[in-house]
């Protein structure tokens, strides 16, 4: 009897779990972060290829310019000890090549404020002459981008420099991206020092794992400008 009645209770549960899955369970593709998003667009936006401008979403609040050199090649320029130490201020160079020392060393990735202008600027400077790689960064022009690739419109509320917004602007084929702070584009942007690496060896220490330290400085984005418009 006890072995009847589980052969019983094992049929109705599996019942039960069929029917509940055929009317309330979701296949995990349309499930997605990607169909909750194309879905967000849809509720926004009209679906006509003119969209007005209060069709806009808006993305902010940061921007900035990126740079990107070869990480050991700079350390090496720095030739400051390479010893692990994260500190809570980063004031000095000194600072920052330990507290990455010791990013480093777990494979981690940050992005730290750096509170000495003066010092970040020393740090710009050693960088003159390296190959380096810049761009404009930050997450809201991307997003810009990509929504305006996915021909919508979109307001860049990021308060970026005018050499960012040119070459946003360029990759911008169909002008759907409009600048909050148009009138007021600044000459420059906040920079941010990008530091990658690879799962590697240096100076007598070993990193995991690949990743990037990011490094800033950041005077104009926290004002939040586009707040006002």
């Amino acid at each position: 009897m006890p072995g009847t009645l589980a052969a019983i209770l094992s049929i109705v549960f599996m019942a039960v779990s069929i029917y509940l899955g055929s009317h309330f369970l979701v296949e995990p593709e349309t499930s997605s972060l990607k169909r909750m998003t194309l879905e967000f667009y849809e509720s926004v936006y009209s679906k006509s290829q003119n969209h007005s401008e209060k069709d806009a979403v808006g993305f902010g609040y940061t921007g900035c310019k990126d740079i990107k050199v070869n990480t050991f090649d700079f350390l090496d320029k720095l030739d400051i000890p390479f010893i692990p130490h994260e500190k809570t201020h980063i004031v000095t160079v000194q600072d920052f090549v330990q507290t990455f020392a010791s990013f480093f060393t777990a494979g981690a990735s940050s992005e730290i404020f750096m509170q000495s202008k003066e010092n970040f600027e020393l740090l710009l400077s050693k960088m003159e002459g390296f190959p380096n790689v810049t761009t404009f960064g930050g997450n809201a022009p991307h997003m810009a981008l990509r929504a305006a690739h996915e021909n919508f419109n979109a307001v860049l509320i990021a308060d970026i420099g005018q050499e960012e917004a040119q070459i946003i602007k360029a990759l911008d084929a169909n002008s759907r991206i409009r600048f909050a702070l148009v009138d007021e584009v600044r000459t420059s942007s906040d920079v941010h020092l990008i530091f990658e690496y690879p799962a590697t060896e240096y100076k007598g220490l070993k990193s995991p794992k690949g990743n990037k330290f990011y490094l800033n400085h950041d005077t104009i984005s926290p004002q939040l400008r586009a707040l006002d418009k």
